[in-house]
């Protein structure tokens, strides 16, 4: 199912629940990062069963009907941010197919006949500005100074550091360092989650992933 086909609308209490558990909000300037599954293009999303069939429902869109209290329709959820897991309403807006093109092209994101990196139309960045970012960003530079550097948004900085987009240039995507999640931990996640700890803060308090909180907490909310 197509993304813009779903109805978000008839998203039931439970779903929306779940949605607002992996949901964080922070500063309101701030990309808010969704702590559930994410897709292989990173972006958030929460899994549905719809006549039998478990659906995946992108989590931007029903951020902006959360927000917005109106779903989105036939419209694209886009992202101002260019951080595709971020669930801050003020970072959406709706766009057509045609903006959703427009806007994968104006970041680099398009490949017509293959093209990519430098050479797709609408490149901010050349692959050796790319592999220098990637670099910095792993090594701890402030990712706000090296969009300013080089003109593209901080959500390009931190999504280039995690490899989300040009994953062909030299330098490895960041990787964080996972504690192993045990039963012992889970336990603590539990309680911490079902007390109304927010994943971010779960994720501080015992030492794993927020994506892990977000595994043991579905796992808890299925056997109920």
């Amino acid at each position: 199912m197509s993304e813009a086909k779903f109805d978000v609308a008839s998203l039931s209490e439970k779903e929306l629940r779940a949605f607002r558990m992996r949901a964080p909000s922070g500063a309101p300037d701030a990309c808010w990062p969704w702590s559930g599954h994410r897709n292989d293009r990173g972006y958030g999303m929460l899994r549905v069963k719809r006549a039998g069939r478990w659906v995946d429902v992108r989590a931007s869109r029903i951020a902006w009907f959360v927000d917005a209290g109106a779903a989105p329709g036939p419209l694209f959820v886009l992202h101002r941010c260019d951080n595709p897991p971020c669930v801050n309403p003020a970072h959406l807006f709706l766009g057509t197919v045609q903006d959703n093109t427009a806007d994968m092209m104006q970041k680099g994101r398009h490949r017509p006949n293959g093209l990519r990196g430098e050479d797709a139309p609408g490149a901010r960045l050349t692959e050796q500005q790319a592999a220098e970012i990637r670099r910095r960003a792993i090594a701890g530079e402030d990712p706000a100074k090296l969009a300013g550097e080089h003109g593209v948004s901080v959500g390009h900085v931190k999504n280039l550091a995690r490899g989300g987009v040009w994953q062909h240039v030299d330098g490895p995507p960041y990787q964080r360092k996972r504690r192993a999640v045990t039963p012992e931990i889970a336990e603590q996640i539990g309680r911490l989650v079902a007390d109304g700890t927010s994943f971010a803060e779960a994720s501080r308090q015992v030492g794993v992933s927020e994506r892990s909180v977000s595994r043991v907490a579905r796992r808890a909310e299925d056997r109920r």
